[in-house]
């Protein structure tokens, strides 16, 4: 059984990780917690691990032997310099032509008196649906904000309002005949307070994480 010792190149100060890949039986590719592929120069896969495998959707002797463009079209023309890691956003490509996203991490190494490109594949479609749920989040808490400053806004008006009205009453005898309009608008400003208040306490029970249901018909019934 053939043994081959990948030289991995590491910043100064020089630290170099040794390989033993044995061939059909990868125990530290397998081990890593990443996809990855082991590329040679003319642009093929010869050595991939099961997350590649995964990744990709293909088994794993299907990758070997590959054109690295067929799983990655966006693959770089050239290869890293030694002792420098490239990191790129890519599409990968899977067994039944979908692609997803992908950032690869990529560096040289050496295998015997060969240079290959190792290439870290991960797959970043969790990580950007996580990342649009967090801005779908935030952009919901600034328009919560502000529903929440003119809430307060409205109240303040609508205080104002009812204030008034007391006064108007206060002054009005009971027989006067615009009596009776000033009730209807005193009461249409307790509702919509009412409603006001209804809506802030929405607004800190969501910002609190606490969930309460309440019917807004309720909050401007007529009384």
């Amino acid at each position: 059984m053939s043994t081959y010792v990948i030289r991995r190149m590491a910043p100064e100060p020089r630290v170099d990780t040794v390989w033993t890949v044995r061939a059909l039986n990868l125990p530290e590719l397998e081990a890593a917690p990443v996809a990855l592929l082991v590329v040679d120069r003319g642009r093929h896969v010869v050595l991939a691990n099961s997350h590649a495998a995964a990744a990709f959707d293909r088994a794993s002797e299907d990758l070997v032997g590959r054109p690295i463009d067929v799983l990655i079209p966006d693959w770089p023309a050239e290869a890293p310099a030694p002792r420098e890691t490239v990191s790129r956003q890519v599409a990968g490509r899977r067994g039944d032509g979908s692609e997803f996203a992908a950032e690869i991490g990529l560096s040289t190494c050496q295998i015997g008196e060969e240079r290959f490109v190792i290439a870290a594949v991960h797959d970043t479609v969790e990580r950007l649906r996580l990342e649009e749920q967090l801005r779908q989040a935030q952009r919901m808490e600034m328009v919560g904000r502000q529903i929440g400053d003119i809430a307060h806004e409205f109240n303040n008006l609508l205080t104002a309002m009812n204030g008034y009205s007391d006064l108007v009453l206060a002054e009005l005898p009971r027989n006067h005949p615009v009596r009776r309009d000033v009730l209807e608008i005193r009461s249409a400003g307790e509702r919509a307070a009412s409603l006001a208040r209804h809506l802030l306490a929405e607004l800190d029970d969501a910002r609190s994480g606490e969930t309460t249901v309440t019917a807004v018909d309720e909050a401007v019934a007529p009384q």
